[in-house]
Order: structure tokens, then sequence, then C-alpha cells
């Protein structure tokens, strides 16, 4: 067909959203095409539709008195078959949505935002199909005729492939699904995840995205494995399998054969991309009947990113952990406006006198539905939802407010030093420096007695920026520490660009440094190291006098531990000692809680 005859369709755009509208309509004039409609109105689509009846309706689907759902009912109930193809345009990419969707006509999808390439091409690509034979220039043909007797089998193939790589899409593998186990056929899913594309997208941009995706389809379409399972397109660059009738044996190697296939380099034409994959499996024995668990169970299996395997295979305890992970999410939303977040405090000792000479505040949570939720649980979920910014925030806030206390009370000295974490997404925030000196001036704190510590992986994520920030801090007189050092990407090279002042050794390092001679030899390199780069050393996780022995006489300068002190809540906070000109320990009130005394109150 003539790309003038394409041109020539009419189009009827239907959103809410003026400012939605406004840019459709720039990208499919950009694009050349000469008959656009566009309604805000819902209830007016088909008054519209009756009197004349566009080619292709772009609909949305949350709009007010009529949604997309309801609008594509009326259509259908009116038009029968000769209804026009509809694509629907959504920034839900919930399975629910896009399934309700299909099941009432629509053919495809366009995802918000829009992509100026992805729309212009996803549109010519139906226009050319339903065309057919008649030609849009005659003014707007009965595309009925087309629906009922032209191409039946074009506009069935249609309706069940993805548009940009000619895979099965994903209407076609869940009608596949439903079909099977309706024969009561034994299935296997596999949910494949491509990484890779993403980044390749960022890089170089959608439409290079959608042909490294084609130049996968073509190496799936080619491979023998093709006649094994049906392999189609889930969602951007995710690929679902479906096998029958496998043995558990049998499903473990063809996944392997999957991640072999796809994993590595694939080439352009212009250059070389890169693959990497990561597989979920679900077999059906116990969920018959229901197709959508099946993936969905697939997609749950699916190995984390920082996994050490690539292929995993679904079990009930995976639900439990998801759930769970759901539930905490939830009430994590309203903790902080509970109150059921609190501060503790971990005083750190000086391994020369073993004398407190600072503490590190560490955030707790006691949830009124959940109970005790432990850090390691509800941390990596406030940073996956981005809520880490402001318990962060609250945390920082509390913690000097705390130290004021501290300080004008007489507990501490000028000498002692509140490390409080700060997370990537907190560093990253353009108000954070901001933040940090208004917290200050709010509670009167000096920043010489504040610092900051971060992980490795937050340094070396967005390393300019870090930089920059870290720079900042410390010419408002604030210390950084790196924090759990060794265990994620140390480097020579990065050590001696980073303003740190403090290197703080992971305590997984700790934990066999007395049986065994190569964990002890790393922390005596690490220590010999920060010393060579002038950095102070705190190791973490102290708990027998033996190792507390063992790392002084390696030189490090201050411990951490259930050794000495476990987090304490700032109501049980021991007093400071201060050492006086003649090297005698002082407090700076009538208490005198004395470090051995406090061990046995653990």
């Amino acid at each position: 067909m003539q790309a003038k005859d394409i041109s020539a369709a009419n189009i009827l755009i239907v959103d809410d959203n003026q400012a939605n509208v406004m840019l459709l309509e720039d990208l499919l004039e950009a694009a050349q095409f000469t008959n656009i409609a566009s309604l805000t109105d819902p209830r007016e689509v088909l008054p519209l539709c009756q009197e004349k009846r566009p080619d292709i309706i772009l609909l949305d689907i949350r709009m007010p008195y009529l949604s997309g759902f309801e609008v594509m009912e009326q259509l259908k109930e009116t038009f029968k078959e000769s209804c026009p193809p509809i694509m629907v345009l959504t920034a839900q990419t919930d399975l629910a949505t896009k399934t309700q969707a299909l099941a009432l006509g629509a053919i495809d999808f366009l995802n918000k935002p829009f992509d100026h390439f992805e729309v212009t091409q996803r549109i010519r690509n139906i226009l050319s199909q339903y065309q057919g034979k008649h030609s849009f220039e005659s003014g707007n043909p009965d595309i009925a005729e087309f629906f009922d007797t032209s191409n039946p089998e074009s506009l069935k193939k249609l309706s069940l492939t993805d548009s940009v790589t000619g895979l099965p899409n994903r209407r076609s593998l869940i009608k596949t699904v439903f079909e099977r186990l309706a024969e009561r056929r034994k299935l296997t899913s596999y949910f494949i995840e491509l990484d890779g594309i993403t980044e390749l997208s960022k890089s170089y941009g959608h439409e290079l995205a959608d042909k490294a995706m084609a130049a996968i389809a073509k190496v799936i379409k080619q491979s023998p494995i093709n006649k094994q399972l049906m392999i189609g397109i889930w969602n951007g660059n995710q690929l679902v399998g479906i096998a029958e009738d496998l043995t558990e044996e049998e499903s473990s190697r063809l996944a392997e054969r999957i991640e072999r296939l796809l994993k590595g380099d694939h080439d352009l034409g212009m250059f070389y991309f890169y693959v990497s994959v990561r597989i979920g499996i679900c077999r059906c024995d116990d969920v018959m009947n229901q197709g959508n668990e099946l993936i969905r169970r697939a997609s749950l299996a699916i190995p984390d990113h920082h996994s050490s395997c690539t292929i995993n295979e679904y079990t009930v305890e995976m639900d439990v952990a998801n759930n769970r992970s759901i539930q905490i999410e939830n009430e994590l939303r309203r903790a902080l406006s509970e109150d059921e977040l609190f501060v503790v405090y971990q005083p750190k000792i000086s391994l020369l006198n073993r004398l407190i000479v600072g503490a590190e505040a560490l955030v707790r949570w006691n949830s009124r539905s959940l109970g005790f939720v432990g850090p390691d649980e509800f941390i990596p979920i406030a940073e996956r939802t981005g809520l880490i910014v402001d318990i962060g925030s609250w945390v920082f806030a509390e913690s000097l407010k705390q130290l004021n206390q501290w300080v004008v009370s007489g507990k501490v000295g000028a000498d002692f030093k509140l490390a409080i974490n700060v997370s990537s997404l907190q560093i990253k925030k353009p108000n954070f420096i901001d933040f940090v000196k208004q917290s200050l001036a709010k509670y009167q704190v000096s920043p010489y007695q504040v610092q900051i510590e971060l992980t490795e992986t937050v340094m070396v994520t967005s390393m300019e920026q870090t930089i920059n920030v870290m720079h900042e801090l410390r010419s408002l007189g604030l210390s950084i520490a790196m924090d759990d050092f060794g265990t994620g990407y140390s480097s020579l090279s990065y050590l001696q660009d980073l303003p740190l002042d403090v290197l703080k050794i992971d305590r997984s390092f700790v934990n066999h440094m007395l049986e065994d001679q190569k964990p002890k030899r790393l922390i005596q390199g690490m220590i010999a190291l920060a010393h060579t780069f002038s950095l102070e050393v705190v190791v973490e996780g102290i708990e027998t006098e033996p190792q507390a022995r063992m790392l002084t006489n390696m030189g490090c300068e201050i411990a951490q531990g259930y050794l000495f002190y476990k987090p304490l809540k700032a109501c049980d906070f021991p007093v400071q000692p201060m050492i006086t000109k003649n090297n005698e320990t002082i407090f700076s009130t009538k208490e005198n809680p004395l470090i051995n005394e406090s061990r046995t109150a653990r």
C-alpha cells in the first residue's frame, strides 16, 4: 500500500487530557497524517462514530463520565464485528487493565508517556493491515467489508501479534494458555527477563530498543527451540514461554536452553549489544485452569538482579515472602505519621582506651499490625519504593534533635560524633544540602559532631554528582564515612578520588577472622589501605574480646559491636566519659556507667 493512502486515514483521538490530545495531534501531523479528529468528552464518541466512522480510534481508559472500557462496550454493541480498530492509550500496565481491554476488542496499546516512533509506527502497521484493498483517499470506506469478508485471517493474526517483533503478543499468550488448560494439558510457563534492553533504550532511544527486540525475535524464530514452546512478548523487554507436557527435569533443561539461546551478543548491524537473561519457571500442577496465575507465579520466580542464579522455579514460599513484602510496604507508608518508627543509638568505642567516642543512629520499626519489623526487612522495601527519602529525612532530623539534647545536658562532649546513614535517593535530591543546613541550624548542632555514612553502592552511583555533594558536606564541617567497605565495588581508583574521612569495615569480615586467615588478611589489608589514605578505621560487628584485641593490634582505631553495647534507646544511652590532661577519666554528670557494667545489661 502506498504511504499517501495511510496518511489519508481518519483517526479519532479520545482523551480527557487536552495536553495528551495536543501532543498526539502534533505527532500525527508531523508524520503527515491529514485527517485527525479529537474528543475530550467520551460521551461524544458513539454519536460521532455513527455519523462518520473513523478508520482507527486512539482511546484513553481513565476518563470522567465514561471510562474507555464503557466506550468500547458501546461501540462493540453498536457496530458488532464492524467496530473500528481501537488502540488503547494508558499509563496502566497491569494485567487486569490490558486483559479487559483485549476482551472488549482492543487491538494494541500505546503506553504513556508517548514515544514518537512507537505511536506512528504502530498506527501505520494497523492501518496498513486493516486497509486491505481499500483506499483511504476515497473518503471513509466501510471497513466493515474487510472485517466481515475481505481478510479475516489477516485481522485475526494482527490482533494476536506484536507489531514490533512479529512474535505472539500478550493476548495470544493468554488465549493459548486458557485453551490448553481447557484441554487439560500440563503446562510449564517461563517468564523471561531480558536485561540490557532498557539500558539500550535509555542510551539510544526506543527505536533502537525496538530493533534490538526484533533481532532477538529473529533468533527465536530461527531456532529449533521455537518448535518446543511458544514464546511471545509480554511487556517491553519481557518474554513469556509456554511449553506442554514436560517433566520437571525437562522443564529445567528447556530453561537452560532458552538462556543459552538469548544470552550474549546480538548484532544490530551498526554494533553489537549484550543481553543477560533471568528466567522464572512455574508448572501448572497446582494451578490448573488458572492461566493468569500460571504466568504470575513464573514472574514471581524470576531471580533478583544481584542473585547468583539466573533460573529459578516457583515455590509457595515465594508467594509468602511476596505477600509479606506487600504488607510491609502498605504498613510502612503510614508508619511515620503513626509514630511507629524510632531511632536507637549504638555507641562507638575507642580501642585505645575503651571509652565512648561517638554513636551510629539506626532506625527501628515497631508496627501496630505486624509487630517488630527488622531493618534488614523494611529498609530494602523503603529504598525500592522511594519511602526511604521521607524516612531518612525524619531519622536525620530526629538524630540531630537528640544530639542537641545530649550536648546541652552534658551527656556527651564536643568531641562526640554521631553517624547518620544517608541513602542514594536522599543524596540525589537537589535540596539535600539545604536540608542539612536547615537541620543543623534548627537543632543548633555543630556540623563537626555529625558524620554522614554512605555505602559503596551510593558512592559509585552517579559518582560525579555524589562527589560534589560530599565536597559540599565536608565544606560545611561534616565528616564522611564509607559504610560496609569491602562488600561492594571496592576500588583503589575511586578511593583516591572520594572525599572521605572514615572507612568502615563490614561485620562479615569479622565473623571468621579468628579461625580463618583469609578474612584476617583482608582486614589487615583494608586497615593498611585506609591509613595510606589518612582515613580513620571503624570496624563493626565485634562480639568477642579476642576479636577486639586482634583489631587493636592491627591498628584499628574505633570499634562497634555487641561486645561493648547493643543499639540503645536515647534514654538508656550512657554518659560519655572525658579524658583530662592527666589522663584521668571523668564524667560530665553524677552518673558513671562503666562499659563492663553495660555488658551485663545486654
